[in-house]
């Protein structure tokens, strides 16, 4: 993959596979001035899939950050029960994948949320 956009598409392809209804950034209800865009909405099952790209000089906390953000503003949407994000790990800047996983894969405010730190071999993209 050579940028976020790449992999944007390939999750778009692979959720067409498997969900008739994908809506690439469905904006959502203004939030504290700002409206709310995750990546895709899969109405069928009121899921939000938002894709990460680590970049040199991106941290580790920046990425968690976005994600806590993010999760308490796609969680605005009306159509949107549970949350995905997909933290494709470019830069090798993830320190404890397992960790990262299991901190941001808690439920917030009773609603599910998965987060998967797909790892690319350092030096290799």
């Amino acid at each position: 993959m050579a940028n976020e956009y790449d992999l944007q598409d390939a999750v778009e392809f692979a959720l067409r596979l498997i969900y008739d209804d994908v809506r690439p950034e469905e904006r959502g209800p203004s939030v504290a001035g700002g409206s709310t865009t995750p990546d895709f909405l899969l109405p069928e099952v009121q899921t939000a899939v938002e894709v990460k790209v680590t970049k040199p000089g991106r941290r580790n906390n920046q990425v968690r950050d976005e994600i806590l953000v993010d999760s308490t503003t796609y969680l605005a949407h009306p159509r949107v029960n549970r949350l995905v994000f997909v933290v494709y790990d470019l830069a090798g800047t993830i320190d404890n994948p397992p960790g990262f996983e299991r901190d941001l894969g808690e439920p917030i405010n009773g609603h599910p949320r998965d987060t998967l730190v797909v790892e690319w071999p350092h030096g290799h993209p």
